[in-house]
């Protein structure tokens, strides 16, 4: 009678469902909270490289404007980093001085470093951990985090002492308004120095007669330029960007 009890209840499949139910619940439950974590450290690790690329490009401005004054470029780093920070990351941990680094064309430089590099972290070791939800559950409470970004300075074709220019409009003038004996007679350019070359002068402007016109900006010799400049003339565009147009 025992032996037919026990055989019964070996077969008897009532409840199974249930069982089958719950244990289905609690692997989406996990899941789910697997999902809520991944997701925190998602929109954190967004956080951070938001922080660390803000302040990456704000450096390599600073660079531009302070130079070698590496004090002041790492000051405005920090100030972009973490004005980009929550309160939770903890700004003033997430991202020290010490995470600032200076380079020359890829490699470490402090002396005339034309890239920043800027890490931003959230770490155990610093205190500024992620806290995690279903990571408990398994014995781990938190996670690090890591940002990094790199800017840099770079000119695709420039010259030293070049300054913004405008190009000057269309205009006439007599160049023989000066006494025959003076240096400015009839030399074939305008003469800023002279007061009746000046006086003489009619703007005229552009019209569609004009279009493809070559117009010198400035002539090589900064003396002959119309208004005084901090720049000379250059050969545009490169020799490895193509073909040169002298003093354009």
């Amino acid at each position: 009678m025992y032996t037919a009890t026990a055989r019964s209840l070996y077969r008897n499949e009532h409840g199974a469902s249930g069982v089958i139910l719950a244990l289905a619940l609690a692997a989406l439950a996990g899941i789910a909270a697997l999902s809520l974590d991944l997701g925190v450290l998602h929109v954190r690790r967004s956080s951070l490289q938001t922080s660390a690329d803000a302040a990456a490009l704000a450096g390599a401005n600073a660079l531009i404007s302070y130079g070698s004054d590496l004090a002041k470029v790492r000051s405005v780093i920090l100030d972009y980093a973490k004005a980009n920070l929550d309160s939770q990351d903890k700004p003033d941990t997430a991202v020290q001085s010490g995470d600032i680094i200076f380079y020359k064309d890829g490699v470490v430089n402090t002396s005339a470093p034309n890239q920043v590099e800027v890490t931003v972290r959230r770490a155990q070791a610093r205190g500024n951990a992620v806290s995690l939800f279903f990571g408990r559950v398994v014995d781990v409470d938190t996670a690090d985090l890591t940002a990094k970004a790199r800017a840099g300075v770079v000119n695709a074709a420039s010259s030293k002492c070049l300054r913004p220019w405008s190009v000057t409009t269309k205009f006439t003038w007599n160049d023989y308004a000066e006494s025959s004996k003076s240096k400015y007679y009839g030399n074939g350019m305008l003469d800023t120095g002279s007061a009746k070359e000046m006086a003489s002068l009619q703007v005229q402007g552009y019209g569609a007669a004009d279009v493809g016109a070559v117009i010198v900006l400035k002539a090589g010799d900064p003396a002959t330029a119309m208004v005084p400049g901090q720049y000379n003339a250059v050969d545009y565009p490169p020799l490895n960007k193509g073909i040169p147009s002298p003093g354009a």
